[in-house]
C-alpha cells in the first residue's frame, strides 16, 4: 500500500515568513510610536502653556493695580509722585533702589487698606508711629485696620517714602515696628497699608533651569513657576518728560509723573535750592523744569542704567532713595520663556542621552506683553 507524501516547513520557508512578521512588526511600530510619543508630548506642552499664562496674568494683574488704593496725597503717592513698579526688591529701613536684571516689584494699596497720617513729628531711630485716628475709623476699631506683620508705606510730597513692617498696634493708634526708623517725619506724614510683590529669576539645582519666585513685601521668596529659561523686563517710559500742570490762575498744580516741588521760595529738602527737588529745577522766572532728558514723543524703553545714576530722590545723601527716572516708568515689557517639565521632551536635551528613541521634542513656550502700570497719565 503506497503511503502519501509528508512533507515539513523547510529552514528557507521559516526564514522567510519570520522576515515577512518582522517586517510587518516594524511597519506597526513604526506606526505606533509616533502614536505614543503624541501622548507623552501633548500634555507636556499643555502643562507649560498652563504655567506660562497662568504666571503671566498673575504678573499682569499687579502691574496694572501698581499705585493705586492710595487715599492721602495722591499726587505725591505711589503712581504719581513716587515710583508704583521698579527693578529691585522691596526693602524696609535703610534702602538705595538700585537697578536688577530679571526683578520686578510693584506696590498698591488693597481695597479698603488701612492709612492715616503722623499726629506728631517722630525721630529718627524710633519704633512707634502715633497716628491721628481717621474720621471714618469708629471707636470700636481701635486698630482702624492696621494689624502686625502689615507692611506700611510712609510718603511725603516732594519725593520722600519709607517702609516699615508692622509689630503691634496700640491704643490709641501707635504702631510698633519691628525696626527703628531710619530718618525724621513731621506731623501730618501719610501712612498706608500696602501690598508689594516682587518677582524675580532664580536659579534652580534640581532642574538645571530656574524658577520664578515671588516675594511678598520684603519677606521671603516663593516659587511660583519652575522650569523658566527667561524672565525679561523691559521699562517702557511716558511720552515726553514729566511738567507741571497750572491751575487757572496760573499756580502750580502738580507734576504729571514725578514728585512735585515745593512752592518757588520754599525748601523741602537741605540738598536742593528753594523751590527745586530731585525731579524739577527752577529757571531765572521761577518756571519749573525736569531735570532728565526731554523723553520722546511717545512710549520708548528707558536704559536700566538710567534708572540708576540719579537725580536720586528725595536727595543723594537720603537712608532711603530712588532715581528720578522710576517716576517716568508707565509700563512693563515682559518675556517669559518656560520649558516642559519632561526633561527628555526639551530641544535642550536632543543630543543628551536620556532622549527616547521617537520622542517628539516640545519648543519651550515663549509669551511677551506689554503692560501699562495701574496709575499713570499716559498710556501705552
Amino acid at each position: 500500500m503506497t503511503r502519501p507524501c509528508e512533507r515539513g516547513t523547510t529552514l528557507v520557508e521559516l526564514l522567510v515568513a519570520l522576515t515577512l512578521l518582522g517586517l510587518a512588526m516594524s511597519v506597526v511600530a513604526a506606526l505606533t510610536i509616533p502614536v505614543l510619543a503624541a501622548f507623552e508630548a501633548e500634555p507636556a506642552a499643555a502643562d507649560a502653556q498652563q504655567r506660562s499664562r497662568s504666571t503671566l496674568q498673575v504678573l499682569i494683574d499687579d502691574v496694572q493695580r501698581a499705585g493705586t488704593g492710595f487715599l492721602h496725597d495722591t499726587d505725591a503717592g505711589p503712581g504719581l509722585g513716587l515710583p508704583a513698579v521698579w527693578p529691585d526688591a522691596l526693602h524696609a529701613g535703610a534702602w538705595a533702589v538700585t537697578p536688577r536684571p530679571n526683578t520686578l516689584t510693584t506696590w498698591h494699596a488693597p481695597r479698603g487698606a488701612a492709612h492715616g497720617t503722623t499726629r506728631t513729628a517722630v525721630a529718627a531711630g524710633e519704633v512707634v508711629l502715633p497716628l491721628t485716628r481717621p474720621a471714618f475709623c469708629p471707636a470700636s476699631t481701635p486698630a482702624c485696620g492696621f494689624a502686625a506683620d502689615d507692611e506700611v508705606v510712609l510718603f511725603l510730597p516732594h519725593g520722600r517714602f519709607a517702609v516699615a513692617t508692622i509689630a503691634q498696634v496700640d491704643a490709641p493708634l501707635d504702631l510698633r515696628l519691628t525696626a527703628p526708623l531710619v530718618d525724621a517725619w513731621p506731623a501730618g506724614a501719610a501712612v498706608a497699608a500696602i501690598t508689594a510683590h516682587t518677582y524675580e529669576l532664580r536659579a534652580d539645582a534640581a532642574t538645571g533651569l530656574s524658577q520664578i519666585v515671588r516675594r511678598l513685601g520684603s519677606g521671603p521668596p516663593t516659587p511660583v513657576v519652575d522650569f523658566v529659561r527667561r524672565l525679561d523686563v523691559e521699562w517702557i517710559g511716558a511720552r515726553g518728560a514729566p511738567s507741571l500742570h497750572l491751575a487757572p490762575d496760573g499756580s502750580e498744580e502738580h507734576a504729571t509723573g514725578a514728585p512735585a516741588p515745593p512752592p518757588a521760595g520754599l525748601a523741602a529738602e537741605p540738598a536742593w535750592p528753594p523751590g527745586e527737588n530731585c525731579a524739577f529745577f527752577r529757571d531765572a522766572t521761577g518756571g519749573a523744569h525736569w531735570r532728565g532728558a526731554a523723553g520722546s514723543g511717545g512710549p520708548a524703553p528707558l536704559a536700566m542704567a538710567s534708572l540708576g545714576d540719579g537725580p536720586w530722590c528725595p536727595s543723594p545723601a537720603a537712608p532711603v532713595r530712588w532715581d528720578a527716572d522710576l517716576a517716568r516708568v508707565d509700563g512693563v515689557r515682559v518675556v517669559i520663556s518656560i520649558a516642559v517639565a519632561v526633561d527628555t521632551l526639551r530641544p535642550a536635551a536632543s543630543l543628551g542621552l536620556g532622549r527616547r528613541p521617537g520622542a517628539r521634542l516640545v519648543p519651550d513656550l515663549v509669551l511677551e506683553t506689554t503692560v501699562r502700570a495701574g496709575r499713570r497719565s499716559g498710556g501705552l
